[in-house]
């Protein structure tokens, strides 16, 4: 066999020559108007190599031609099952429901023997103690039962039906079918039919059984019933005795009626009757008994509850007078004597519980201004100033806030709590020397503020000062010092990483990078920085530098990144020159390893960048093309993988189309149709790529089409 382009001698096998990559299948063109019957025919020997797509396109073809040719129905079901003959079709659809399951079936009684269990449940019934739906119940209880299948294989039948009314291809390929075809489809239903009459051979053989033993169960449960028809008439005769017995001494009204209701259920056996008249009269006598008992005691509780609510009524009133007289009054002694003894904390708890008792608001606000003046004194000045708004006009309360103010605004500037000091001072600015204290406040706070290199904060509050005290000569020493501790971001856009680097340590400035794709510069240069060069900031600072990265101008479709090979390459004579690199440009940062003559490369991106053209052979790996070895292509049609000129024509006849899909795989799932292309129309197309089963080409952004074969893309 030879190549249809070069001419070189290749193996019958290559679908591909291993010389110039030229696909070796022959144009076969398909006829449209070929008959239905030779496009099912080749659709079914598809569907038996397990091509389902091409088999697929061959039964629509034939239902185009013949709308109701049955063949074609089943061929489109064959597709759907995933089978790949007739045979494997049928087999499958005669065993969809074919598991068997089994459920309890009875053999019923006869006539004779019905009849029989009821002169049995007359004659031995013992009113009260073998009762007669007891005996009736002993007989049901006979063994007549066995594990049936045949109600499993009924709705069995049933499912097979719904598939065959319900599955649109399936439904159509029985009500075209005649002949041969309607033959071996009705085959599927007799199979069913098979198993339902095997299952009632199976349940009449088993009934004719199980009616050879009843008679002789039913004769052993004869035998049982009489026994115990025995054993009931003698309980009832003891248990009648007992209880006339029990009947002259019984004090109980329950156990009164009890003895009436067995006596009732014993009918008319010896004198039960004239018992049950006794125990009516007995239960009479103890209820009206129990009914005297009961009032006497109803007229005894009503007593013991007047009593019990004259006590109550006494002992709420006791608890009124204690709570609203004597509990207050003893409050209100000791809460006084509290505060001439300066417990006043023990005085105040007191007198907030009074509600305005006598004159206890006097009392309390002075407790409170008493306690105040003593916190005041001991520099607990927050606490005072609470205190003291409580009370109110007490005497001197308002003067005295003032005063425990101004001590609370000294005790926070000592504390280093300039702003509270600052904020409490100027509430009281017109007393003494508060005035003073705030500009006090707000020198230490710039000295402090310069401590933390706050540098900008303390020029503003030393500013503001004026010529209070050295203010002057503390903002010359504070600028000086933003000064020393303040670095300018250098003019680094442009530069290359590396002395962006450099520069920004020299300048005490940490930094971090990110990359960024940016037409017209350089890979590996800086465009930008936050913050932006040439921004005084504070030695230390990080600096976010912006790298351009290379931007791709060929690319594989959306999927795996080394998926799909655009082309491969072939080293041949790169000696130990031609470096595998981390990223699309020069540099002795970025080297991996060296490549070696005679390697061949799967090419995955393509792009320009210094002068060369950069190739992507795997994950963050490198080669650029200094035109000292060649490309090989064994995948596209051009030599360097732009398949971007290169037009093709679509040939499926007048009514026919090819799909077009995101993602050239043949697995349904794996892919989504995005539209069609209609016979005759001129697409572009820029890569070509074999799956391994058919040949795929790109027309556009995630739009791929196959060729099935036949010359259906014809490239111009």
């Amino acid at each position: 066999m030879y190549c249809l382009k070069c001419g070189k001698k290749i193996l019958e096998s290559d679908k591909f020559c291993p010389y110039c990559g030229t696909s070796q299948r022959k144009k076969v063109i398909i006829d449209t108007n070929s008959s239905a019957e030779s496009l099912i025919k080749r659709g079914f020997l598809y569907a038996e190599d397990g091509d389902f797509e091409s088999a697929k396109d061959y039964f629509d073809r034939a239902l185009d031609q013949a709308p109701e040719n049955a063949e074609a129905y089943l061929g489109k079901l064959l597709i759907q099952k995933k089978k790949h003959s007739k045979e494997e079709l049928y087999d499958y659809y005669k065993e969809l429901f074919a598991e068997s399951d089994e459920e309890m079936a009875e053999v019923p009684f006869s006539k004779e023997e019905e009849k029989h269990i009821g002169l049995m449940c007359e004659k031995y019934c013992v009113p009260g103690y073998l009762e007669k739906s007891f005996i009736e119940n002993e007989y049901r209880q006979i063994d007549r039962y066995y594990l049936s299948p045949l109600a499993y294989r009924n709705q069995q039948k049933q499912k097979i039906q719904y598939e065959f009314q319900n599955d649109r291809d399936l439904n159509r390929a029985f009500s075209f079918a005649d002949g041969q075809l309607k033959k071996e489809l009705d085959g599927i239903v007799e199979e069913y039919d098979r198993r339902i009459r095997e299952a009632s051979k199976d349940d009449r053989r088993n009934e004719k059984a199980i009616q050879i033993k009843i008679p002789e169960l039913i004769r052993e449960k004869d035998e049982e019933i009489e026994r115990q028809n025995r054993d009931a008439l003698q309980r009832r005769e003891i248990e009648y005795q007992e209880s006339v017995t029990e009947l002259e001494s019984v004090n109980s009204l329950d156990r009164a009626k009890e003895l009436m209701t067995y006596f009732e259920k014993l009918l008319d056996y010896k004198e039960a009757p004239e018992y049950r008249e006794k125990c009516r009269q007995k239960v009479g006598d103890l209820e009206k008994k129990a009914k005297e008992e009961e009032e006497a005691e109803r007229k005894r509780n009503r007593k013991r509850v007047m009593m019990a609510v004259a006590a109550l009524v006494l002992l709420v009133a006791l608890y009124v007078v204690y709570q609203q007289v004597i509990v207050p009054d003893n409050i209100y002694k000791t809460s006084v004597q509290n505060i001439e003894k300066g417990e006043y904390d023990e005085a105040i708890s007191g007198l907030v519980q009074l509600n305005g008792y006598k004159d206890s608001e006097d009392k309390l606000k002075e407790a409170r201004y008493k306690k105040a003046l003593l916190l005041l004194n001991n520099g607990d000045y927050q606490e005072a100033i609470d205190l003291l708004v409580l009370s109110e006009s007490y005497e001197e309360s308002a003067e005295k806030i003032i005063e425990a103010k101004y001590g609370l605004g000294l005790k926070n500037i000592s504390d280093g709590k300039y702003d509270e000091a600052i904020l409490l001072l100027q509430t009281i600015a017109d007393y003494g020397d508060a005035p003073e204290k705030i500009l006090e406040a707000k020198y230490r706070k710039a000295i402090f503020l310069r401590e933390e290199k706050q540098f900008d904060d303390s020029i503003s509050l030393f500013s503001e000062l004026g010529d209070y005290l050295d203010s002057a000569d503390q903002l010359k020493q504070t600028e000086s010092a933003k000064a020393d501790n303040c670095a300018e971001v250098p003019k680094i856009i442009g530069k290359s990483l590396s002395d962006a680097k450099e520069m920004l340590s020299k300048a005490d400035l940490k930094y971090t990078v990110k990359e960024s794709e940016a037409k017209d510069q350089k890979v590996g240069t800086v465009v930008d920085s936050d913050p932006r060069q040439g921004t005084t900031v504070y030695k230390g600072t990080t600096v976010t530098i912006t790298v351009a990265k290379g931007s791709s101008k060929y690319s594989n479709y959306d999927g795996d990144a080394n998926t799909v090979a655009l082309f491969q390459i072939n080293i041949t004579s790169a000696g130990n020159n031609l470096r595998i690199r981390k990223a699309p440009t020069t540099g002795d940062d970025n080297k991996i390893r060296n490549a070696k003559t005679g390697e061949v490369y799967n090419v995955y991106e393509k792009l320009v960048n210094e002068g060369y053209t950069w190739y992507r052979i795997g994950n963050q790996e490198w080669v650029a093309n200094d035109q000292s070895w060649t490309v090989r292509d064994t995948v596209c049609d051009s030599n360097d993988g732009d398949f971007s000129f290169v037009t093709a024509k679509i040939n499926v006849g007048d009514n026919d189309h090819i799909s077009i899909y995101n993602n050239p795989v043949e697995n349904d799932n794996q892919r989504q149709w995005v539209g069609s292309i209609y016979n005759g129309e001129i697409v572009t197309v820029y890569y070509r790529f074999y799956n391994g089963s058919h040949m795929w080409y790109k027309v556009g952004a995630n739009k791929w089409v196959k060729d099935m074969g036949g010359d259906r893309v014809i490239i111009q």
